[in-house]
């Protein structure tokens, strides 16, 4: 989660600035090091209503980051103890298993399991939907606190 706030703050206001969503302990060639990968976190994507009830369903197991980039949302699910790659996956079907035991045949979300996601750094201006990236940690905020701070770029002057 450090690794995300540090990258929010030097990038704030910026242009479509993107960061890999996992972090690497090792490069080969410049490049990272799938096998040096740390999991640290988990990334749903989905419709608000959906993730929605997801996060009021794990909001007490997890610290969290609802993030809109003008068009979608994502939901991060920090985790207390990083994960090896291949344990990922079945992390990932135990946390779908738990979901829909609570909320049966609920759609519009998708547990990321991509190893090489990219995703846009919160507080950095989204040219293809001429919305900011907005964040809200540990809170699920409405719509229309979403729409206001998407939107309004006084927010996000000093």
């Amino acid at each position: 989660m450090k690794d995300i706030l540090d990258s929010v703050n030097k990038n704030n206001g910026k242009t479509k600035c993107l960061i890999s969503l996992y972090g690497f302990t090792d490069l080969f060639d410049g490049r990272p090091d799938y096998n040096s990968i740390i999991i640290d976190k988990i990334l749903i994507e989905g419709k608000y209503e959906a993730l929605k009830k997801i996060y009021n369903l794990l909001n007490n197991q997890f610290n969290t980051m609802l993030t809109f980039d003008g068009k979608k949302f994502f939901l991060f699910l920090f985790l207390d103890e990083e994960l090896e790659w291949p344990d990922l996956k079945p992390e990932a079907e135990e946390l779908d298993k738990l979901i829909q035991e609570k909320y049966p045949n609920l759609t519009g979300y998708r547990i990321n399991t991509e190893h090489e996601k990219l995703i846009l750094i919160p507080n950095t201006w989204n040219p293809s939907t001429q919305k900011f990236v907005v964040s809200f940690k540990n809170h699920f905020p409405t719509k229309e606190e979403i729409i206001a701070r998407s939107v309004d770029d006084s927010l996000w002057k000093s």
